[in-house]
């Protein structure tokens, strides 16, 4: 059996429709938001920490700009970020430059920062393709990253 012209095109545009929608999907909700209990508790160790406030200058949105002095040492951590958008990051007195928290992304910033003991969290966003905000665990004396999860900002009990 011969497959006529016309259904050809139909199978190539139902191929095409079907290609559209999975990287629509992919821009909108990839990665996906896994809620186990390492997310659970993330969230809960997020909300249990303090906030840090934003300095306002001139600026609407603000920005974050704080030392911490790292408990047995004398070495200190400077923390800046804008929340207009840009990178967090931290700068250790004993160190010659500043480590990024995470990379560079279009319309991204920073939302919320919080302190727990040792630990930095930091909340960014970018609403610009749907809602993408991610929490980060960061180990201040260990000088790494614990935990970086896609979350939703519902789960928190605020939106951005």
């Amino acid at each position: 059996m011969k497959l006529k012209p016309r259904y050809i095109l139909i199978a190539f545009l139902i191929f095409i429709a079907s290609a559209g929608v999975a990287v629509l999907w992919g821009i909108f909700y990839w990665p996906p938001i896994i809620r186990n209990h390492y997310y659970w508790e993330l969230v809960g160790d997020f909300q249990r920490a303090q906030i840090k406030s934003k300095i306002q200058d001139g600026d609407d949105k603000g920005r974050w700009n704080f030392q911490i002095q790292m408990p047995g040492s004398k070495t200190t951590a400077q923390v800046t970020a804008s929340s207009s958008g840009g990178i967090t990051t931290i700068k250790y007195s004993d160190e010659g430059a500043a480590r990024d928290l995470y990379e560079y992304s279009e319309y991204t910033g920073p939302a919320e920062i919080r302190i727990a003991g040792n630990v930095l969290y930091v909340c960014r966003v970018n609403p610009l393709f749907g809602p993408r905000n991610w929490l980060l665990a960061y180990d201040l004396v260990g000088r790494r990253e614990i935990m970086r999860r896609r979350i939703d900002t519902g789960d928190l009990g605020w939106s951005p």
